[in-house]
């Protein structure tokens, strides 16, 4: 009996400059590598997000009204 064992997987590589990212993508896509065929293409980070925070109404703190101040008995 014969096993078939077939490797899915993924690798992340950084380059300096998309001139090199492009020279790696076009010579490593297509070729094949253990029996299977490799496919390249780009993978981006986005970036944190600049702007204000969203969500609780966009306001600093709680994101309510303070609560009513306790009466004192006499």
């Amino acid at each position: 009996m014969q096993k078939f064992i077939r490797l899915q997987g993924y690798a992340l590589v950084e380059y300096e400059t998309m001139t090199e990212a492009q020279a790696a993508i076009d010579g490593a896509s297509g070729t094949p590598l253990l029996e299977q065929v490799i496919q390249c293409d780009y993978a981006f980070v986005r970036p944190p997000p600049s702007g204000p925070k969203k969500g609780r109404g966009g306001r600093e703190g709680r994101g309510r009204s303070a609560s009513p101040s306790r009466r004192q008995r006499d």
